[in-house]
């Protein structure tokens, strides 16, 4: 007699290519990135002059720099968070981790503008600059990742700590206490010596 298929309740066990809340949650992170970065660009738009010599500080465009330095800081950051936050429902983890790590981080930093740039400074002449452009913005994206991840480790230790301390506060609010000690020995058996002293 086969056994009856129990069904699933939705958005239980669906392949991430499935559902649609992840496509809609990665283009809207996406789309903000993409802003968010666009914005820092014009903001960060150094002034050109023609003829001048280009020195190394023309080579460092903070534009696209802090747009990769944050991305990677902030997608380093939840990506440790939600990996370690077993009091978030799953499938919220799911769609932030997605939303705003593959999407808006994905979205906020750039290697093709990154190498553009590199390749425009190349031409130029300024291959000092290029070399200090590119150390930069591999070695601080390294520091900012990291510093990401202690920073996340750091608040869902503290979180941890807080719910463990909870559960022990609420134990000792309702009476329940864990068995003592001499409660669970068993009782001993007299000594060898008592006992003949008994019988004497």
């Amino acid at each position: 007699m086969s056994k009856p298929i129990r069904q699933r309740s939705a958005g239980q066990d669906r392949p991430p290519l499935a559902d649609p809340m992840i496509y809609l949650v990665v283009f809207l992170g996406g789309c903000l990135g993409t802003g968010m970065r666009y914005g820092l660009t014009l903001a960060n738009s150094p002034a050109t002059i023609e003829g001048a010599q280009p020195s190394v500080w023309d080579a460092i465009h903070l534009g696209t720099f802090t747009a990769n330095i944050v991305a990677c800081f902030v997608y380093a950051a939840l990506s440790t968070y939600v990996s370690r936050a077993a009091w978030v429902r799953k499938r919220s983890r799911d769609l932030v981790s997605r939303g705003f790590g593959m999407g808006m981080c994905g979205g906020l930093s750039t290697m093709s503008t990154l190498a553009f740039e590199q390749l425009r400074d190349l031409a130029s002449g300024n291959v000092f600059g290029v070399l200090v452009y590119v150390l930069l913005s591999f070695g601080v994206g390294v520091v900012a990742a990291y510093g990401g991840v202690r920073m996340s480790l750091a608040i869902t230790r503290v979180r941890a700590d807080h719910m463990a301390s909870s559960v022990w506060d609420g134990m000792a609010a309702s009476g329940s206490t864990t068995p003592s000690r001499s409660s669970e020995e068993p009782a001993r058996k007299p000594s060898e010596g008592s006992s003949k002293g008994g019988a004497r």
